[in-house]
């Protein structure tokens, strides 16, 4: 680096350096099936920070390429190493939204409160079992 920019003095070094560590660095996508979309995990300043990318109007029949071309645009820190496993992240997306889901639900009980407003609610990691303070 010093051989690079020798007709700098130490404070414009450090102050460039500071400069190119404020420029966020894409650390990792992450997917978001519901509602669509695509979460950019980067860093900035030594801290790691989230970015959302909502892709609502996704459908099976959206073009990937041009909607990968928008979100590159939209996005500086995206660089074109990026673009492939972004293809591929919008593809995964469109792939679950043609999945038919077989799924059914139906209401198994309903759970009547008092009159009183509900000033704290806890439930256990599966959902079945809840406690309240009210």
């Amino acid at each position: 680096l010093t051989a690079l920019l020798p007709s700098m003095d130490g404070a414009e070094r450090s102050a460039r350096r500071a400069t190119a560590s404020a420029r966020p660095k894409l650390k990792k996508f992450l997917l978001r099936y519901y509602p669509p979309g695509i979460i950019l995990e980067y860093e900035l300043a030594g801290e790691l920070m989230q970015r959302s990318v909502d892709l609502l109007d996704l459908s099976a029949d959206t073009d990937a390429d041009v909607l990968v071309n928008a979100i590159t645009r939209q996005e500086s820190m995206i660089k074109e190493s990026h673009r492939e496993p972004l293809r591929k992240l919008v593809k995964k997306l469109q792939s679950k939204l043609r999945a038919v889901s077989t799924k059914s639900f139906s209401l198994v009980k309903e759970l009547r409160a008092h009159i009183l407003p509900l000033t704290n609610c806890a439930f256990n990691k599966s959902g079945d079992k809840f406690i309240t303070g009210s």
